[in-house]
């Protein structure tokens, strides 16, 4: 009898122990997940980043600043209009692909036009670049011209099929690239 109780009790606190480790490890689970969750900056605090960045790495004086941020402020606004009128088109074309009887010429046409908008958006982008460089002495321009040079890359990066979008912080490496 003395053995079918010792072996009830080890029973209860082998229970209880997996139980313990089981919210051990539910904690610790959660807790590193809220941590490595994406991170996503407001737009205002990336266009300030942005600036700071560029005003010490370029070393502008006052005036440069003021006419850098002008000439960003007015980019970044004729460009938002361009992204919004891109999602509404691809939000169209999913509503034409959806329905039941899809319209091809409909979907080639909003594809068109987002083409277009594609287009516009690099031309309005080496435009701003342009006014950029003549804001900066020569020093200053051959720096903004690296620092270019490092940024841009990163933003062509092609997605790799069966990757999901990375978070922040899980790996800074080009997958592409292999900087």
């Amino acid at each position: 009898m003395e053995l079918f109780q010792k072996a009830k009790l080890s029973s209860w606190i082998i229970g209880i122990l997996v139980i313990i480790n089981l919210v051990t490890l539910a904690s610790l689970w959660l807790i590193r997940f809220r941590e490595t969750g994406p991170v996503v900056p407001k737009p205002e605090q990336q266009e300030e980043r942005v600036m700071r960045m560029l005003r010490h790495e370029l070393q502008l004086n006052q005036d440069q600043f003021r006419r850098f941020q002008t000439t960003r402020f007015r980019h970044m606004e004729r460009l938002r209009g361009i992204e919004e009128e891109i999602i509404g088109l691809r939000r169209d074309i999913l509503n034409e692909v959806f329905i039941e009887v899809p319209d091809s010429s409909i979907i080639d046409s909003l594809a068109g036009r987002i083409g277009t908008l594609e287009t516009e958006r690099e031309k309005l982008t080496a435009d701003h670049f342009n006014r950029l460089q003549k804001i900066c002495d020569p020093q200053q321009r051959q720096h903004l011209r690296s620092i270019l040079d490092r940024v841009l890359p990163r933003q062509e990066r092609v997605p790799q099929p069966g990757r999901g979008r990375r978070q922040r912080g899980a790996g800074r490496r080009n997958r592409i690239g292999g900087e």
